[in-house]
């Protein structure tokens, strides 16, 4: 994905500013792609440019006069043509994975540190965003009919809530592992045999 289609496919359904975008990205658009201001004004820019949005004014009392932006139809058929195309598989970054890859180099109790603060940050992370999509969802129910974006959000958002259960559940169970392999994992002569492995980490 770039940013440009992501642009397009939130002004498909509707005209906003900037910073209703900004909104958006902070929202349910945040579980798979994160962007500031300073990247979402400069390709709005050329998106206009292009001719797939355009602007227009709207006076504000007291205030500077606010930029809405919408698609265009050839910024529609530009999407349409993104969206159709055959789907990649995620290439994924995580630094703690990294960390934790190498943390071999670490005592038991500095590894255990290091899941335990990452275990709280990330059970802090899915109440936060299990609470965004409880509350989004109860501040909807007052409509007569729910739009299908909603319907497709609430599903990617939920998916993405799952995946970090399954990453905390990870974390755990590495600790667990890290506890029972203590005396190994201090020493640095010593090496697991495949039965102790298998008591380890495999079910």
């Amino acid at each position: 994905m770039s940013l440009k289609h992501g642009l397009l496919g939130l002004l498909s359904t509707w005209e906003a500013s900037g910073y209703d975008i900004k909104q958006e990205f902070d929202g349910f658009v945040s579980v798979f792609w994160h962007s500031n201001l300073s990247q979402i004004y400069p390709e709005l820019a050329k998106l206009e440019t292009n001719g797939w949005i355009q602007s227009r004014l709207v006076p504000q009392v007291g205030k500077p006069d606010k930029k809405l932006y919408q698609i265009t139809a050839a910024g529609k058929e530009e999407l349409v043509t993104w969206l159709s195309q055959p789907p990649e598989l995620p290439k994924r970054k995580d630094t703690f994975l990294m960390q934790t890859f190498f943390s071999d180099q670490l005592s038991t109790d500095e590894a255990l540190f290091q899941l335990q603060t990452f275990g709280r940050k990330q059970r802090e992370k899915i109440d936060e965003m299990e609470k965004f999509l409880n509350d989004t969802l109860q501040s909807i129910r007052t409509r007569q009919a729910i739009k299908k974006r909603i319907v497709v959000a609430a599903s990617v958002y939920t998916h993405a809530i799952e995946q970090e259960k399954l990453y905390l559940a990870w974390v755990k169970n590495m600790m667990v592992a890290l506890e029972k392999a203590r005396s190994i994992w201090d020493d640095d002569e010593e090496e697991l045999t495949f039965e102790e492995f298998d008591r380890l980490f495999l079910k």
